[in-house]
């Protein structure tokens, strides 16, 4: 077999922490060693368009929506084992809409959008993928 026979470069890094595992933040700091932010232009350099109010829910991936139609699509996961509640911050204008969907995109219920804030609930290690809309 010839598998695996390419230069493979892999990053160590150690940390330490008193307490458990949902007090530390590990998760965080295994995102900042192991992949580079994506930088484009014309965004603005001090603002941040996704927030997050709970440090378990991890937003993995932003991008546009794969049927072309200006959607974004969140995709968030609970990375703690725990069962948690966390409002998702959107710094769009007013009047977007926001949805559940599948792995696929497809929608499969609306969300509430209150003061451009979506509140979600989370079960342990459980994926959401969530769609903006205007």
């Amino acid at each position: 077999l010839r598998t695996d026979n390419r230069v493979h470069n892999f990053t160590y890094a150690f940390t330490a922490w008193e307490g458990d595992f949902t007090s530390s933040d590990v998760v965080k700091q295994a995102y900042e060693v192991g992949i580079k932010p994506s930088v484009v232009q014309g965004g603005a350099l001090d603002t941040s368009y996704l927030q997050i109010d709970n440090d378990n829910i991890i937003i993995d991936t932003v991008k546009m929506a794969e049927d072309g139609s200006g959607d974004i699509i969140v995709r968030l996961y609970e990375s703690k084992k725990a069962a948690v509640t966390a409002k998702l911050h959107a710094a769009f204008t007013e009047g977007f809409k926001a949805y559940y969907c599948d792995m696929l995109e497809n929608v499969q219920e609306e969300l509430a959008v209150e003061a451009g804030a979506v509140e979600l609930t989370f079960r342990a290690f459980e994926i959401k993928t969530i769609r903006l809309s205007k």
